[in-house]
């Protein structure tokens, strides 16, 4: 049974191949399916780390480029993660 879980740095580290993210927002919705593992980095001009992956736009398969900064918490608002597995 797929599980929603929260967007927030902790749970985007553990994003999967396979893991569908969901983004609303202005009334519109995306939801795009996770094909890379997640990398992460330090920003030191931000002070800040970072995640970047892609994802596929299940609506029409154009890639989408994900970077996701720390404590930038605007996010969490409008998106969640539909996981295939418990975490």
């Amino acid at each position: 049974m797929d599980e929603k879980w929260r967007v927030s740095y902790g749970n985007l580290k553990q994003l999967k191949i396979g893991d569908v993210v969901v983004e609303c927002a202005y009334g519109k919705c995306i939801k795009s399916e996770v094909t890379t593992k997640v990398k992460e980095k330090y920003n030191k001009k931000l002070k800040a780390h970072q995640l970047s992956w892609k994802g596929k736009n299940l609506d029409d398969g154009e890639i989408i480029n994900y970077l996701y900064t720390e404590n930038h918490s605007h996010y969490s608002d409008i998106a969640h993660i539909e996981s295939k597995e418990e975490r």
